[in-house]
């Protein structure tokens, strides 16, 4: 799917504690408690939300994803932290202009508590920040 970050090197993942399911399904958790690389084979009887389970357990605290997750993390216990809106420049290979909505980027830390803001919402409360950067050290700061 588009909105999994296909940008890692096999270098970004050397000091990076992973898990690859039998079925192909994955999740990855740097040493700073970013969880990447969560992705869900289809044939997988395990479910996102056990993958999440899996990550927070091996450490993970922390997350960015496209807003079209947005309700799948805050239902997992995720807090929405800050964003910034969708850029080009950095989109997966596989987006497609007309195709793929233009997401803005939301950054996640763990709680645990779901939150009942929508994504409508929380795009209303909170400021944008003018790059992906920014926003990342907003979400931290706030950890």
């Amino acid at each position: 799917a588009w909105r999994v970050d296909d940008t890692h090197s096999a270098e970004d993942y050397k000091e990076v504690k992973t898990l690859t399911t039998d079925k192909g399904s994955t999740i990855a958790v740097k040493k700073n408690g970013d969880i990447i690389s969560v992705c869900r084979h289809s044939k997988d009887v395990a479910t996102g939300s056990d993958l999440l389970r899996q990550a927070v357990a091996m450490g993970g605290t922390k997350l960015d994803s496209f807003s079209g997750n947005y309700d799948f993390y805050v239902r997992n216990g995720f807090e929405p932290i800050s964003w910034t809106p969708f850029n080009k420049e950095y989109a997966p290979h596989d987006w497609v202009d007309g195709k793929h909505i233009a997401e803005p980027v939301i950054f996640f830390k763990y709680t645990g508590k779901q939150t009942n803001k929508t994504l409508k919402e929380f795009l209303h409360s909170v400021k944008a920040s003018k790059e992906y950067d920014e926003a990342l050290e907003i979400r931290d700061r706030g950890m």
